[in-house]
């Protein structure tokens, strides 16, 4: 591993490109000839406008340096001023050039600002939902943020997220792929810029996942320390509190910046289980509850890292991050059982279990942007150790007796991962070539024991028993040509190889290796006949790759009655999706039809004489179709503004029990309504609501809703933000398998059905805030 971070320092050290040394200055006056004592300037990029930089400035004079031959926009702005644009070419024959700007006054009565519910962007490959300064930038956690968010899902139970009708899923920030699902519950809503979803991502993303979230956080705008506090309180049944802090140092070359964050929760759910198995001369039928259930979740997490601005194009960044969980479970269950029409005495059920997250990761980010040229590279280091274990004691009447068991296990991952990606223009900017590869390796063990206490002795169980050890490893290239006819139309064509090499190693000696390679193409076609009006066809082949768990071929200990298996010959889930989006005044539009090969699903295996034992277990089974549709659309009208969101799908499922196969299909629903009031200039009410209706066959599920209220206060020029949330879930979840000779009723009643959030946070920032006006060019002024 050490060999792998030479070469990222050679790669750093060999990548200082020279640029150039033109120098901006100029003079910034009002109409009446008066010397302005605080304004802003950014200089920005005649083509696109993007920002190649700004900062604020006093007394009059602003400079930049080291400035590339080109052409610019200098955008100058105060309080109390229009916004000013001036058009400047660089050449090789003025290195330093000299500008005077005049700014007329305006009249701030004018001006009015208010968190805006978020807008959707339906760009040439992607969905844009914009964050920054909207209503679900206080959402809390980027967690909260997508469940705010259109076309994006977020499971009631799991908390996984997806695109709506699109399953599984692959999460980005900032184009770099989450170690864990625990970095979206650390990252502030506050430095949430963008969001972007990516129906039928292309080739130049990992072919992991049918579908791509890409989270774009905000950088610093303000020179100097900028400091950020963030305090929660959430009461349910129980209790729980976060508190987060967030410094930020920023110069023209340097940022810096570190975070950390402590919390800890208490959850308390109830279980309900109802089975009955009715075969032949045998009937079963079991009733399990819950009389106890407390989660405690316990979490440190801190980060730091520097961004170096190397040029006005060059940039280098470091991260480090670690986070330390540690979770506890208390459980005592009931189970009372009738076996052909005789009522066994009751078994009560208690177990204790924790579980201890250790997660380091190191970062390198490297960017170079030139004329429409582009290299990015980044390589990321993490390890992660998660240590767990939990003690069970079966209490029985008859005999009567005490079984004591106990498990320990140990799961460690290194997770070592090297991306570049070029850019390359040709034919006047209208066509562009995209290339790039990609390494990345995963090492890990993962050690289980289990123990039965026998004569007061631990005594091991080699059924329950395992050490497994993979070492996956997955080399990937791609190419993408895309080009632009006009303004209008815009297509690409790409593919991706991807080979991948995977061991599995088994204490007793069996060794699973296998070497797989694929293709994966894609397709896009883009036409935007006017302003509000596009259309988007596109086609991609992915791919889902089973769980580490699910490989293990592990038997784990579930309760008296039943068991978990993994299963190391698990093909992959391939997928061939079409998709077709259009965008018709202001309505966003999608349909998908997506050809899954080899997907998963679960089998039950009986015990063949008492068929109450059951192993669950996972299996590839037959080839199927999946459809959805999504609408959405914003309204505004004054002091509301209102999003609804609604997607159909249908998917065949499917399950295997003694041999038989099982089918059936229904569609699901999924309806989110966004609302914000603004009641005052500093007060914002916000109303959501969401309903849920999971596509089922023999295994059903309830309708699931959710009601969030959240008024939010700003003050003291918006540093103080107060922020008090109320959530109501009317309805337990419930699960219902009935198929055959079986019936599985299983209900869960969540501890957050009922909760009040108080929030707090605070921006001690030591700078002067950016100018806020109200002007066409909206989008670029949201870019300094």
């Amino acid at each position: 591993m050490k060999k792998r971070w030479i070469l990222v320092v050679l790669f750093f050290a060999s990548s200082m490109i020279c640029e150039g040394q033109n120098r901006i200055t100029g003079t910034v006056k009002s109409k009446s000839d008066s010397v302005l004592h605080y304004f802003n300037v950014a200089l920005l990029n005649a083509v696109d406008s993007t920002l190649i930089k700004g900062g604020a400035f006093v007394d009059g004079r602003f400079e930049f340096q080291e400035v590339d031959d080109g052409k610019y926009m200098l955008a100058t702005s105060s309080i109390g001023f229009e916004t000013n644009y001036k058009m400047l070419h660089i050449g090789s024959t003025n290195n330093v050039l000299n500008v005077s700007i005049l700014l007329d006054n305006i009249h701030l009565d004018e001006v009015k600002v208010r968190g805006r519910i978020p807008k959707v962007i339906n760009k040439s490959d992607r969905y844009v939902v914009e964050v920054e300064n909207t209503s679900i930038s206080d959402a809390g956690d980027a967690l909260e943020a997508l469940s705010r968010t259109p076309y994006v899902m977020v499971d009631p139970l799991s908390k996984k997220v997806s695109v709506a009708g699109r399953g599984s899923t692959l999460i980005l920030i900032n184009n770099r792929k989450i170690t864990s699902d625990q970095e979206l519950s650390v990252l502030s809503s506050q430095n949430i810029k963008q969001i972007e979803v990516i129906e039928n991502p292309s080739a130049k993303y990992d072919a992991e996942g049918q579908s791509v979230i890409n989270i774009v956080t905000t950088k610093p705008k303000d020179k100097g320390v900028n400091m950020s506090l963030r305090a929660l309180y959430t009461k349910a049944r129980k209790q729980s509190g976060q508190l987060q802090g967030d410094l930020t140092y920023v110069s023209d070359k340097l940022v810096l910046f570190g975070r950390y964050g402590v919390s800890d929760r208490e959850l308390e759910g109830f279980n309900y289980y109802h089975n009955h198995y009715q075969k032949q001369n045998y009937d079963f039928e079991s009733k399990i509850m819950d009389l106890h259930n407390v989660d405690r979740l316990k979490y440190n997490d801190y980060a730091i890292g520097m961004n170096y601005h190397l040029s006005p194009h060059q940039t280098m960044s470091l991260k480090y991050e670690k986070n330390s969980y540690n979770i506890g479970n208390a459980n005592r269950t009931l189970t009372n059982v009738d076996k052909n029409g005789v009522h066994l005495m009751p078994l009560l059920n208690h177990r204790d279990l924790f579980s201890e997250i250790i997660r380091d990761g190191v970062n390198f980010n490297y960017q170079y942007k030139n004329n429409g040229f582009e290299v990015s590279w980044i390589s990321d280091y993490y390890l992660s150790e998660n240590i767990t274990g939990y003690d069970v004691i079966e209490f029985y009447e008859v005999p009567k007796q005490d079984v004591k068991m106990k498990s320990d296990a140990n799961f460690k991952h290194d997770i070592f991962s090297s991306q570049l990606d070029v850019k390359v223009p040709l034919v006047k900017k209208r066509l562009d070539v995209e290339f790039g590869t990609k390494y990345s390796m995963v090492e890990g063990d993962n050690i289980n024991n289990f123990y039965v206490k026998e004569n007061d002795q631990w005594v091991p169980r080699e059924k329950f028993t395992s050490q497994v050890g993979m070492d996956e490893k997955i080399i990937a290239l791609y190419g993408i040509f895309s080009y632009k006819m006009g303004s209008k139309v815009n297509m690409s064509a790409g593919v991706r190889y991807e080979k991948i090499k995977d061991l599995r190693k088994n204490h007793d000696g069996e060794r699973i290796e296998r070497t797989v390679e694929d293709l994966f193409p894609s397709a896009n076609f883009s036409y935007v006949p006017k302003k509000n009006y596009s259309f988007r066809f596109s086609y991609s082949e992915r791919i889902k790759r089973p769980s580490f768990n699910k490989l293990n071929n592990l038997v784990q200990y579930r309760n008296h009655y039943g068991t978990y298996q993994g299963n190391p010959l698990l093909k992959s889930i391939k997928y061939k999706t079409f998709s077709l989006s259009s965008k018709l005044n202001k309505v966003n539009f999608s349909l998908m039809a997506s050809y899954q090969k080899y997907p998963i699903d679960m089998l039950y295996i009986n015990d063949p004489v008492e068929i109450e034992y059951i192993a669950t277990t996972y299996i590839n089974t037959e080839n199927r179709w999946k459809y959805s549709m999504n609408i959405s659309r914003l309204f505004q009208c004054k002091f509301w503004s209102i999003q609804p969101f609604l997607s159909v799908s249908m998917m065949e499922r499917m399950l295997i029990d003694d041999g038989v196969q099982y089918t059936n299909n229904s569609p699901g629903f999924y309806l989110k309504l966004t609302n914000q009031f603004d009641i005052t200039k500093a007060t914002t009410l916000d109303a959501d609501f969401l309903y849920r209706k999971q596509n089922h066959s023999f295994k059903s599920f309830n309708d699931y809703c959710r009601v969030n209220l959240a008024l939010r206060q700003k003050m003291f020029k918006d540093k103080l933000m107060f922020q008090i949330a109320y959530q109501y879930i009317p309805y337990r979840w419930n699960q219902v398998l009935d198929y055959s000779y079986k019936m599985i009723d299983y209900t869960w009643d969540a501890d957050e059905r009922n909760k009040l959030t108080l929030s707090l946070r605070y921006n001690f920032s030591t700078t002067k805030k950016r100018f806020k006006s109200k002007s066409s060019n909206d989008s670029e002024l949201r870019r300094l």
